[in-house]
């Protein structure tokens, strides 16, 4: 075995050997399998609906319009058991005069929830008032008090009952007239009720002879009795299905989606985000029926909403495949780029040392792609033949190689979204239809609020004057059908308003700040100065007169918040003044989709449910032109540009007939489109999530390439320079498991035999101290030998003593003297 390769092997046993996770080939490598497999979740994320579907923008719009005439029925439903039960405890404590006639008198008529009334006892019919009441539909013997739901040929009632302290029963009842803004062909609003059969409210007829709706309604009704609310999709719409009558406009009585009750929770999800889809059978462009049902509560009641909706175009389960192969693509430029930039250049680069380490001068050098490895094999040329002029260095570098590899998956995702930029998916006309009528729904619920606020406040204020009974003041206290959110004070704040004195008054404070409507209820002299309370918060108002006589104020000397009040006079030079929460009439307001703003007819903010300044100026162009037309009494809805995105915007104004009229309110609502649940913009979105995976491998093999190959590489063509330009005292100590690793050993023996001469070659022996400790091997130290050890019959030999070689600038410490302790002995290896 020649000289050459016996230093061939011991330097290879010297030399680290990468492993995983080191190597100059792990990043280039590991970033390509993470494309593949962001590929490979790509097919799967992007593999569109098996069959045509209805969007579940459609659905969830629906299950929402639904839900807000549930809530109002369920308002009226509550609004008008505790006005039933306010006078049945008035009836329990009058025993010296009760009047069955004056009781069913005082549950009808006014503002009142209730069209007709009767009394009962055993024997039947004692007293009746008003309309009919359908009794033949409640249990006999109730000894409860409730809300029922009845049928029957003049429509849908509600049924309120309450048992009274003599043995008799208290019914009253009123007609349901729920009433949509709009309703499009073959939409229909439908009540089922606990007793009798449903019956259609307003829009197309639906019978019960119906093969293709009558089992959907039938359905969703069950559904939601005992979830609240469920949403069902038919598979094919019917054949030549026509638009039935519109229904009439709402009479007197309860009007449907008025007043803040609570929403139903715990439905079924709509079609579109895991509920139902259509059938296999229906064709794209067919429409299919889409019910959704809400229950009203403990009255009985289901609400029905059905519409009849196009089908979207199924999607291919390899949808995805043609951005997969591509990105696949990019892999493999990835990890092509990187071999041939990168790892090969190293690779041949290590060869090329390891020749130049154990004295190989027949190596012939290869033509080196990077720059700092011409630089670093230029290095090894010079230290080994000086003298020789520096060649041409190529212009690629090791950093713009990772640079072009993090690229090429950058580019790919640019690529993969751009087509999507500036093309918005169309909006489903029936989610614009659900749109407008929320916010006419929630529009009248705000209306309402304000008008039965300032009734209950001015009923409040009559029922502290002399002579007014508590009995009839919590009648009439109860409020307008449907409006409000009937709090626990509601219907006790005209029983316990009798009394004129501080205690009274006191009482009446408490009980109208208690039901949630009002933030501070307080009561003011002729100057303005608060003489009782404030029950609640602290008065917002400053203080000042009242306008004369009763109605509902903003006071626009408060910026902070909009000071919006309800007064009433309650004896001459003193008002009852109740301020508005305006964190209540948001919550009005939030119960539609999307962004609403109540605004007056100068389009200041006075409330908006995504955070405002109040007073300030609407000033989007869009907006402002659909609240111009509902002040002028147009109702409009449509797609419009708003800050930068695409949203259905409509307008509603409030009722011109209320006693609010004079403040000149609208609502306007905003739904951004990127908001809805559409199958393009859940493509879109997986879309997205797919390039923003390829941008983070990229960036990562970017880091990893940087900062463990480049960075380390540039530093040893940098020490290598210095090397051939003969700074041999500097050791090249680069401890890495690597070809870089290697390389820097390869050069560190090339500097000790440019130091110490050819017996530093490759497989020498080499002591392995800690990575920055420069070292150097001196001759044996000559001196005195110690005794031998104990039994030796031979000298101990004495090995080359290794010691640290001084840095520039350090203090030598002077030689000890012949008489001193021998060296220690170090051992041969």
């Amino acid at each position: 075995m020649g000289s050459q390769e016996w230093r061939r092997i011991c330097l290879d046993r010297q030399l680290p050997r990468p492993r995983l996770p080191a190597g100059v080939a792990v990043p280039s490598r590991v970033c390509a399998l993470a494309l593949v497999l962001v590929a490979v979740a790509g097919v799967v994320g992007l593999a569109g609906p098996a069959h045509p579907s209805v969007p579940g923008a459609v659905v969830e719009a629906q299950t929402r319009t639904t839900e807000l005439v549930a809530g109002g029925i369920r308002t009226t439903a509550i609004t008008g058991l505790q006005s039933l039960l306010a006078a049945a405890e008035g009836y329990a404590h009058n025993e010296a005069g009760r009047d069955p006639r004056h009781l069913a008198e005082s549950v009808v008529g006014g503002r009142s929830t209730w069209r007709g009334s009767v009394v009962l006892d055993h024997g039947g019919t004692v007293q009746a008032y008003g309309g009919p009441v359908p009794v033949g539909s409640l249990a006999a013997g109730s000894t409860a008090a409730g809300v029922t739901s009845v049928r029957d040929a003049a429509g849908v009632h509600l049924v309120g009952f309450v048992p009274l302290a003599d043995g008799r029963e208290l019914v009253a009842s009123t007609t349901l007239r729920p009433h949509l803004a709009r309703v499009d062909a073959g939409q229909s609003l439908v009540l089922v009720p606990r007793v009798g059969g449903w019956a259609v409210a307003q829009g197309a007829a639906v019978s019960s002879d119906d093969p293709v709706l009558s089992p959907l309604v039938a359905r969703a009704a069950a559904d939601a009795a005992g979830r609240g609310a469920a949403s069902v999709v038919g598979t094919a719409a019917r054949a030549g299905a026509a638009p039935g009558p519109t229904g009439t406009a709402p009479g007197p009585g309860a009007t449907a989606g008025a007043g803040p009750g609570p929403h139903a929770t715990g439905g079924a999800g709509p079609a579109g985000a895991g509920g139902a889809t259509a059938g296999g059978g229906s064709a794209v462009g067919t429409t299919v029926p889409v019910v959704s049902a809400v229950s009203t509560g403990d009255s009985g009641l289901t609400v029905v909403s059905v519409a009849h909706v196009a089908l979207q175009p199924q999607g291919s389960p390899w949808s995805g495949l043609p951005l997969a192969l591509s990105l696949c693509g990019v892999a493999v430029v990835c990890l092509v780029l990187g071999h041939i930039g990168i790892v090969a250049p190293l690779r041949r680069l290590r060869t090329h040392c390891s020749a130049a380490a154990i004295g190989d001068g027949g190596t012939h050098a290869p033509r080196w792609r990077t720059r700092e490895v011409a630089r670093i094999a230029d290095s090894v040329r010079r230290l080994r033949r000086p003298g020789q002029p520096r060649p041409t260095r190529p212009a690629l570098s090791t950093w713009l190689v990772a640079v072009l590899c993090a690229a090429a998956p950058i580019g790919w995702a640019v690529a993969a979204v751009a087509p999507d930029q500036g093309h918005e998916p169309p909006v489903p006309a029936q989610v614009a239809v659900d749109l407008q009528n929320q916010v006419d729904i929630v529009g009248r619920t705000v209306q309402q609020a304000l008008d039965s606020g300032l009734a209950q406040v001015s009923t409040e204020a009559g029922a502290a004057a002399p002579g007014v009974g508590a009995g009839a003041a919590g009648a009439a206290g109860a409020g307008p059908a449907g409006a409000g959110a009937a709090g626990p004070g509601a219907a006790g704040a005209g029983a316990s308003g009798a009394g004129a004195g501080s205690a009274g008054i006191r009482a009446q404070l408490d009980a109208l700040a208690a039901n949630g409507r009002f933030r501070s209820v307080y009561v003011v002299d002729a100057t303005g100065r608060v003489t009782a309370g404030p029950a609640g918060r602290e008065p917002l108002r400053p203080a000042g007169p009242v306008p004369p006589g009763s109605g509902v104020v903003v006071d626009e000397r408060v910026t902070r918040v909009p000071a919006l009040y309800a007064h009433a006079r309650l004896a001459p030079g003193s008002d009852l003044v109740a301020e508005y929460d305006i964190r209540y009439l948001s919550a009005l307001l939030g119960r539609a989709d999307g962004r609403l703003r109540l605004v007056d007819e100068r389009f200041r903010t006075w409330v908006d449910t995504e955070g405002y300044q109040a007073f300030g100026t609407v000033r989007n162009q869009r907006l402002r032109d659909a609240g111009t037309a509902a002040f002028a009494g147009r109702s409009s809805v449509g797609t419009v540009t708003v800050a930068g995105s695409r949203a259905v915007v409509t307008a509603v104004a409030l009722d011109s007939e209320s006693a609010t009229r004079h403040l000149g309110l609208a609502v306007i609502a905003e739904r951004r489109t990127g908001d809805l649940d559409l199958v393009e913009r859940r493509e879109r979105h997986r879309r997205l999530l797919v390039a923003l995976a390829a941008v983070t491998v990229g960036l990562g093999g970017l880091g990893w390439h940087l900062f463990l190959v480049a960075l380390p590489l540039r530093r040893l063509a940098g020490a290598a320079g210095r090397l051939a330009d003969g700074d041999t005292r500097t050791p090249i100590s680069l401890a890495r498991q690597d070809e870089i690793g290697a390389i820097a050993l390869c050069l560190d023996i090339c500097r000790q035999v440019a130091l110490y001469g050819p017996e530093r070659l490759g497989g020498a022996t080499r002591l392995r101290g800690a990575v920055g400790v420069p070292t150097m091997v001196l001759p044996i130290i000559p001196g005195p030998r110690g005794p031998d050890p104990v039994g030796a019959t031979a000298p101990v030999p004495r090995a080359r003593a290794v010691v640290p070689v001084p840095r520039a600038g350090a203090v030598v410490p002077a030689p000890r003297a012949a008489s001193a302790a021998p060296v220690s002995r170090v051992g041969r290896r």
